[in-house]
């Protein structure tokens, strides 16, 4: 039988970790280390070996308990600041998932966030349980919207310097659409959307002029909205919902 580019055939062999962290939804790590440990096992058989190769058909169980795959699904959650967007955060920082796994149920579900916002920065945080769904997110060519807070004015000559930019530490970047939204006496907010969404991108780019964001809140992924979500808390995209979005963009 002829083997389409892009289905996965019965026989296909995988390593047994990326097996695992598919249909249990833990990372490859953390799927590894529960070889290791002797929590694996394989049509009856118990595996201890990381480089262990399986294919689709094989029945896998993880603790006395058969794996099969993992039903995806969508977190929209309202990242506050102060929270880093990690699984092992470094001495003195809070991560997302402390907060998360008070929250969700199950609070065992090993999740994945797609992109990153920085410590200081705050809004829109997408993660799923399911590798492949992350994945896919993470490549698409979505706009990401950015309200941004800067201190001191910013000029129709600063925006210009902006919008200008077409390489951020080194690296190429793709045009970013900014725009003013009000000022204040003492501070200018914009909004700014990015293809492309780079780590602390906004905050190298007013290097180049000279000012520095006092507040960074993502309010779009793509289709995806932060619109009313409390900080701190999430919602749960329903798969209608998400098949819906993932389909129109």
């Amino acid at each position: 039988m002829e083997h389409r580019p892009g289905h996965t055939m019965k026989n296909e062999k995988h390593r047994i970790a990326k097996i695992i962290a598919l249909r249990s939804g833990l990372s490859r790590r953390k799927a590894e280390q529960a070889i290791q440990d002797g929590r694996i096992h394989v049509n009856h058989e118990l595996i201890t070996k990381p480089n262990y190769t399986i294919s689709e058909k094989d029945k896998v169980w993880l603790d006395h308990e058969p794996l099969t795959t993992i039903r995806p699904f969508i977190i929209a959650y309202h990242k506050p600041p102060g929270f880093v967007c990690s699984h092992a955060p470094q001495k003195n920082q809070t991560s997302i998932y402390t907060q998360l796994s008070k929250h969700h149920d199950p609070p065992t579900t090993f999740l994945r966030h797609v992109g990153l916002l920085d410590i200081a920065s705050e809004g829109l945080l997408l993660l799923t349980n399911c590798p492949q769904t992350a994945h896919t997110l993470q490549n698409k060519a979505w706009k990401k919207i950015y309200k941004v807070r800067t201190q001191g004015i910013i000029t129709p000559e600063n925006l210009n310097t902006l919008t200008r930019l077409r390489r951020i530490d080194n690296a190429p970047i793709t045009p970013m659409n900014i725009s003013l939204l009000r000022t204040t006496k003492t501070n200018s907010w914009t909004q700014w959307v990015l293809s492309e969404g780079r780590y602390r991108q906004i905050r190298i780019a007013l290097t180049h002029i000279r000012s520095r964001a006092s507040r960074i809140i993502r309010t779009h992924f793509g289709p995806f909205l932060l619109d009313s979500i409390p900080p701190g808390k999430h919602i749960v995209i329903p798969n209608k919902a998400l098949h819906k979005l993932m389909m129109s963009h």
